[in-house]
């Protein structure tokens, strides 16, 4: 699993990034266990993988776990230069983008009670993610 990409860098020498993984996938999944412990390394894990897929799903911004996890995939994205694939599993990107119908309606929830900046982080991240290139599922 483990791999290496080479990253130019402004001065003459390069930069060697080593990979851990080759892909984190973020998706929303009611079985996971919740913990600190898990939750750390899952973010860990998403620095050290070389490709992020994000499937947004109707549920997908219901979830704090995909929100935090999406925010950390975008920071990477920014960061490191980590490639981001979103994937719009019967949903419309242009709801994802604009935060309407389902995903509007979960932030209406975490408006009221989660702190205000993160909740703006959580939509900033996934305004970004959806004005990627990806893959829109309609059918299946």
């Amino acid at each position: 699993m483990a791999s290496s990409t080479q990253k130019p860098s402004s001065s003459s020498s390069t930069l060697i990034r080593k990979y851990n993984f080759d892909v984190f996938l973020s998706f929303r999944d009611d079985q996971l266990e919740r913990g600190e412990e898990i939750k750390s390394k899952l973010l860990k894990t998403i620095e050290e993988s070389r490709i992020s897929i994000v499937v947004f799903s109707k549920d997908y911004a219901q979830s704090k776990w995909c929100l935090d996890e999406l925010t950390k995939i975008m920071e990477c994205r920014e960061e490191m230069e980590q490639t981001v694939f979103p994937v719009f599993y019967h949903v419309d990107p242009s709801d994802v983008r604009k935060q309407a119908r389902s995903f509007g309606e979960a932030f209406s929830i975490h408006e009221r009670k989660v702190d205000e900046k993160k909740v703006q982080r959580w939509k900033d991240s996934m305004t970004k993610a959806s004005d990627l290139s990806g893959f829109h599922v309609n059918d299946g």
